[in-house]
C-alpha cells in the first residue's frame, strides 16, 4: 500500500509539474547580441539557444515551437578565417520545441560540405523559416552551390520530409542570395530583388513579388516601383475587408497591397494595425508614420495612446493573451500593460543588446473593417 501511495503521489506531481508547464505564462523571446535566441520568464531571462549564430525566431501560430536559421559551422570558420564576407552564409534551419526545450535541424548542409576553403565551395545558403498559417509545414528558400539551383522548399512536420515546391527561383541582386519568405492566407509568397540591365539611381532593381500556392503553382507576379528616395522596407500578409492580400510596405511608411487572385498593385486604403491570432478581440498595435526632415519614422499607438516606440515591426509584438504588447529599444526590452511601461528584467544589463522581439502570435488587418 505504501509503495502504491507513493507511486500515486509521484504521478500527480509528475501530472502537476505537465500543468505547470501548459499553463506557465508564455515567454518574451529576444535576439540578444544579434548572436543568440533568449527567453524572459517571470522567473528571469533563460537562454534558449547557445550557438552564437542564431537568428529571429519564427513563431509557430499556436505559439508552442520556434523555427530559426542557424549558421553552419563551415559559415562560422568562413568567417572566422577572412573577418567578413559579401555574401550570405551557409546555414541550417532548427526547431525548437518551447516547452521541452528540445530541438530538432530539419536543415543540414549536404555530405562534404565545404565553403571559403580555397575550393569550389559545396553549400545551401538558406532564408528565415516562414509558418504555414495552421502551422503544420514550414516554408523557406535556398541557394544550392556549386549547382546555382534556387529552390522554395516546404517542410512538413507531421511527415518530418521536406519538398522542393519551385526550382526556377531568379538571381537575386546585391548580397543577399535568398528571397525573403512570407506564409499567408492568400499563399506563399517572395520577395525578387533583380538587376537592371540599365540601372539609374532612380531604378538600381526591379522589385517583383511572386506568389505560389504550397503545390508550388505561380498565383501571381508582381512588380512594384518605389517613389523617388524610398524602397521596399519590408512585405507582409494583411486582411483587408476579408480578403488576405499581401502587404508591401516602403521606408517612407505607406502600403501598397497584391490581391493574389489577380496581381494587382493597389494602395493601401486604412490604417494597418497588428493583432494577436491567440486574442483577435484584444489590444492591437496600429502602424502610422511621421515625417521628419532627415526621413520618416514609424509610430504605434494602442487606440489613441502612443507608445513610446518608433522601432521597425520586428521589434515589437503582443502577448498571446492580447492583454500586452512588448518592444525592443536602444537595445532594452519593455513590456506595456494599462498604459504601463516597465524594462524587461534583465535586458538593460550593459553586456546586452535587444533586438528582434517575439511574444505571441500575430498578423496584420485594416483597422475598424
Amino acid at each position: 500500500m505504501k509503495i502504491r501511495i507513493g507511486l500515486l503521489c509521484v504521478l500527480i506531481l509528475a501530472v502537476a509539474g505537465v500543468v505547470q508547464a501548459q499553463d506557465a505564462p508564455a515567454p518574451v523571446l529576444m535576439l540578444i547580441n544579434g548572436e543568440d535566441i533568449w527567453a524572459s520568464y517571470p522567473t528571469g531571462l533563460a537562454r534558449l539557444t547557445y550557438s552564437g549564430y542564431a537568428d529571429r525566431p519564427a513563431l509557430s501560430p499556436a505559439g508552442g515551437q520556434i523555427a530559426y536559421p542557424v549558421i553552419d559551422r563551415i559559415g562560422i570558420q568562413a568567417l572566422q578565417t577572412t573577418g567578413g564576407l559579401v555574401s550570405e552564409l551557409p546555414s541550417n534551419i532548427v526547431l525548437q520545441n518551447l516547452t521541452t526545450r528540445v530541438e530538432t535541424s530539419i536543415a543540414t548542409q549536404p555530405e562534404g560540405a565545404t565553403f571559403n576553403a580555397g575550393e569550389p565551395a559545396r553549400a545551401i545558403v538558406r532564408s528565415a523559416p516562414a509558418w504555414s498559417p495552421d502551422g503544420s509545414a514550414l516554408a523557406w528558400t535556398e541557394d544550392v552551390t556549386p549547382e546555382a539551383v534556387r529552390s522554395l522548399v516546404i517542410y512538413t512536420l507531421a511527415s518530418a520530409s521536406a519538398q522542393v515546391a519551385v526550382t526556377d527561383l531568379p538571381l537575386q541582386a546585391g548580397f543577399q542570395q535568398t528571397l525573403p519568405v512570407r506564409w499567408g492566407g492568400g499563399g506563399i509568397a517572395l520577395h525578387s530583388i533583380t538587376a537592371v540591365a540599365e540601372a539609374t539611381a532612380a531604378q538600381p532593381t526591379i522589385d517583383t513579388f511572386l506568389i505560389y500556392s504550397p503545390a508550388g503553382a505561380l498565383l501571381a507576379s508582381s512588380t512594384v516601383t518605389p517613389a523617388t528616395g524610398e524602397y521596399v522596407y519590408d512585405f507582409q500578409w494583411i486582411d483587408d475587408a476579408g480578403v488576405d492580400k499581401l502587404g508591401v510596405i516602403y521606408s517612407t511608411g505607406r502600403w501598397d497591397v497584391i490581391d493574389p487572385a489577380s496581381g494587382a498593385v493597389t494602395p493601401l486604403v486604412g490604417s494597418p494595425e497588428l493583432y494577436s491570432l491567440s486574442a483577435p478581440d484584444g489590444l492591437s498595435v496600429v502602424f502610422g508614420v511621421t515625417s521628419l526632415p532627415n526621413g520618416a519614422v514609424f509610430t504605434w499607438r494602442v487606440g489613441q495612446t502612443p507608445l513610446a516606440y518608433t522601432g521597425p515591426l520586428e521589434w515589437l509584438s503582443i502577448s498571446p493573451a492580447g492583454d500586452a504588447i512588448a518592444y525592443a529599444t536602444q537595445g532594452i526590452a519593455y513590456t506595456w500593460r494599462d498604459g504601463v511601461t516597465e524594462p524587461v528584467y534583465g535586458t538593460n544589463d550593459y553586456n546586452m543588446v535587444v533586438s528582434d522581439v517575439v511574444w505571441g502570435p500575430t498578423a496584420w488587418r485594416v483597422a475598424g473593417q
